[in-house]
């Protein structure tokens, strides 16, 4: 069973491989490998991840993200820093 922050991060990744294709999900990734990006996703090159993660977010828990809410951020930052890993791969 998935927590949460995992389930968001699976809607977030499958979101991005919806608006993106193949290709450039290896770009990022292959980007992202570089120390360039240490901190930062190569995603926001190609799309608006954030927008993503927003629409991700209220499919998965029925609401909007309340940013006045560290657990949300929180999650939302988790959640992106998961998929990254994953190489947004589900």
């Amino acid at each position: 069973m998935q927590t949460p922050t995992e389930q968001l991060s699976s809607a977030f990744t499958k979101i991005i491989s919806q608006w993106l294709t193949r290709d450039e999900i290896e770009q990022i990734n292959t980007l992202n490998e570089n120390t360039d990006y240490e901190g930062y996703c190569a995603s926001h090159r190609f799309c608006d991840p954030n927008a993503a993660l927003l629409q991700a977010f209220k499919e998965t828990f029925g609401r909007e993200a309340d940013f006045s809410s560290m657990e949300d951020t929180n999650m939302m930052n988790k959640a992106h820093g998961i998929s990254k890993a994953m190489k947004f791969l589900n």
